[in-house]
């Protein structure tokens, strides 16, 4: 499910948007915009493991959880929308899963800004690390990695 070429072009807009963060601790409209349009384009097409409510509903998802970590502090409001963005390509579960493991490579690039003496740090790589978990695992959990 997760294996098709669609869902790796999720990486390639990623990757540039990782850089961009580093550089600039921004993430351009282009990237959310972007992924909106692959999740929705997936549901359109038929070719993805969801329909045109699946990636609404997980776009609501990511954003609203993108949304509460902003109010928190913890994301910018570029990081929310990127969360929107995603959810829309891997719909309501996916992103549910997803975030976890966003979570996850946040913890350790929350170690590492500590341990250099940094108060804050972009977090789009963490979100890029935790995609790129997601999916190698096929989006499933870690434990259900092996399993048949």
């Amino acid at each position: 499910m997760y294996d098709t070429p669609a869902f790796w072009c999720t990486l390639l807009i990623l990757l540039p948007a990782t850089i961009i963060d580093i550089k600039r601790r921004e993430v351009p409209h282009w990237v959310w915009v972007s992924l909106l349009l692959l999740g929705f384009g997936i549901a359109l097409s038929g070719t993805g493991p969801q329909g045109f409510g699946a990636a609404a509903l997980g776009m609501l998802i990511g954003f609203g959880l993108g949304a509460l970590l902003f109010a928190s502090g913890g994301f910018g409001g570029g990081d929310a929308k990127l969360l929107a963005g995603l959810g829309a390509i891997f719909g309501p579960l996916g992103v549910l899963v997803l975030v976890i493991y966003v979570a996850i490579a946040g913890g350790v690039a929350a170690m590492v800004a500590h341990m250099r003496g940094w108060k804050e740090f972009p977090y789009v790589p963490a979100i890029t690390a935790g995609t790129l978990i997601f999916l190698i695992g096929n989006g499933r959990l870690p434990h259900e990695w092996f399993q048949n």
